[in-house]
């Protein structure tokens, strides 16, 4: 008898003991003083920081890390877009480091790791481009030099920032702003 009431205990407690997944997307609460999802339920940003999920792992390696970090308690993954390099499946995110040619089935497989995220109920935060990441990837956008890299921001900002919006119809992810380069002196 013990045993059945045991089992019933933890059965009860396994189906309310654990977080439900967010309805996507958030938005701050009434008070604005912290995230909820679309039922209004308070969401705690819990973020890890799997910056090149996207880049360098497959969909196979992707759900894996996901369900990971799911059982350790992370419901974010806060992550970058672009690299200078090529991702796991050897594409460039633009043709010729031209902003105004990018690689579409680069930019797809980032949709389909968004998609299985948000499948799992996690949020994803993603910088579209972060200056100096992961020491090799990133650094400069592309460029050698601080002014090089600078002088194609205007060319980055008309065309990739833009683009940026196909990923704002996806309710599981939001945009973090990156760290872009400066020009400082002449």
């Amino acid at each position: 008898m013990k045993r059945v009431v045991l089992i019933i205990i933890i059965a009860v407690w396994s189906i309310n003991g654990f977080p439900q997944k967010p309805v996507f997307p958030l938005h701050a609460s009434e008070n604005g003083r912290y995230l909820v999802d679309s039922n209004s339920e308070p969401f705690f940003y819990q973020a890890e920081t799997p910056w090149r999920i996207f880049i360098n792992l497959s969909e196979k390696e992707m759900d894996e890390l996901m369900d990971l970090r799911i059982s350790q308690g992370f419901n974010v993954l806060q992550t970058m877009a672009l690299t200078s390099g090529i991702n796991v499946n050897g594409d460039k995110p633009f043709e010729e480091k031209d902003f105004t040619k990018p690689n579409l089935a680069y930019f797809e497989h980032i949709r389909k790791g968004i998609r299985l995220a948000g499948e799992k109920g996690l949020l994803v935060g993603m910088a579209p481009v972060w200056k100096g990441c992961c020491k090799t990837s990133g650094t400069l956008l592309f460029w050698k030099t601080e002014r090089e890299s600078a002088g194609n921001m205007d060319v980055f900002s008309e065309n990739i920032l833009p683009g940026v919006q196909i990923y704002s119809g996806y309710r599981e992810a939001i945009m973090i702003p990156g760290r872009i380069p400066t020009i400082t002196g002449k």
